[in-house]
């Protein structure tokens, strides 16, 4: 499946601004062709998400990223310090969600548990078109905000020590084709060989839009209810059959 070609980085802000009160996706721009920066926030009482972030550290490999990060702590041990403080960052943050119009993709692998039974679900990249673990231009935008606002631009823990890619959008594993050899539904995003199976969300998008694809998944949703065909009021039984076909599709 694919991703959203993304990384998703913080600036912490000097004090409350009052972003928090605004939606979730409040704004966005496009910085070049490839790459869209949306703004986020989530709302004064999020600040345990702050234990998933740190100082910003550049782009390398699983070996020389964390000593990146230990070479900004050592240059600015204060600065590294008021990250560890999550009280309050909620209110005092911008999350800047990074994503590109790539072709990128992961692969989701059934394991088995270690202990107990049953399997678990873990990730690999794609080997020819692997997902960012560092986008540069994100970075440098991060910078730019913790420049202009006296703030702390931050990188997730997860790119930062281990080099290990985020993405907050996975699309595509059950996509549209022309028949069963060429993808899962067809186009009313109905499964093939199967009846009254429909799939509405982002497992449908064929392709990266390289935007928060939100609307895109809603879009779709709104069409495969509308192949729907309506309920006759002259057939009852019909019409209780299409109320379930219809609860069991949304």
């Amino acid at each position: 499946m694919r991703t959203n070609s993304e990384s998703i980085l913080t600036v912490r802000l000097p004090r409350d601004r009052n972003t928090w009160s605004d939606v979730t996706a409040s704004s966005s721009v496009h910085v070049n062709q490839d790459t869209h920066i949306e703004f986020l926030t989530y709302g004064p009482n999020a600040d345990f998400v702050s234990l998933l972030y740190t100082v910003l550290v550049g782009g390398g490999n699983r070996l020389t990223r964390p000593l990146k990060w230990m070479g900004t702590i050592a240059l600015h041990p204060l600065r590294w310090l008021q990250t560890l403080w999550p009280v309050g960052w909620s209110r005092r943050m911008v999350m800047l969600l990074v994503m590109q119009a790539l072709d990128n993709a992961i692969a989701l692998r059934a394991r088995k548990r270690w202990f107990g039974r049953g399997y678990r679900l873990t990730t690999e990249q794609n080997r020819d078109k692997p997902s960012p673990t560092y986008i540069d231009i994100g970075n440098q935008a991060a910078q730019w905000l913790a420049q202009q606002t006296g703030g702390i631009a931050q990188s997730n823990v997860l790119e930062a020590l281990g080099n290990i890619p985020t993405t907050a959008h996975l699309v595509g594993g059950a996509v549209i084709g022309a028949d069963i050899a060429s993808g899962v539904i067809d186009r009313h995003l109905r499964v093939f060989g199967y009846s009254n199976l429909l799939v509405c969300d982002g497992a449908a998008m064929p392709a990266n839009p390289g935007v928060n694809p939100a609307l895109t998944i809603t879009a779709l949703a709104e069409y495969a209810m509308e192949q729907i065909p309506a309920a006759s009021p002259a057939a009852p039984h019909a019409a209780s059959g299409a109320r379930r076909y219809r609860s069991r599709s949304a």
